[in-house]
């Protein structure tokens, strides 16, 4: 379960990314690289599908997608009870990802505002 606390800090960095801001670079630094990743789109929020490549799990994961840069090579992602970067790796073949990142951030934020309620 995703504590409150969790969800407002992820309304806090949608907030601070929908005005324009960028990942902290030493957050990326730490992040781990997610390699055959893939979109699913929802219609509540999107998900991302992922092998990220952390120490000692290793293992394909679905988790909700708050924001994603494909072309800075950047997610935001909701794992269990924690906000994490990923660094984008190389994508699944034949996966697209959302023409555009605003529109992940908005049903992000609006998923977000409905389970603070």
């Amino acid at each position: 379960m995703t504590s409150s606390e969790t969800l407002r800090r992820a309304a806090d960095i949608l907030e601070r990314l929908s005005a324009g801001g960028k990942p902290d670079p030493r957050a990326l630094a730490d992040a781990p690289l997610a390699e055959a990743w893939s979109i699913i789109p929802g219609e509540d929020v999107y998900r991302i599908g992922a092998v990220p490549q952390a120490p000692a799990r290793t293992r394909p994961r679905i988790v909700p997608l708050l924001a994603i840069d494909p072309e800075e090579k950047w997610a935001l992602v909701l794992a269990g009870n924690r906000i994490e970067w990923w660094v984008l790796g190389e994508p699944m073949a034949g996966t697209a990802a959302p023409q555009d990142g605003t529109e992940v951030i908005r049903l992000a934020a609006a998923w977000t505002r409905r389970w603070l309620q």
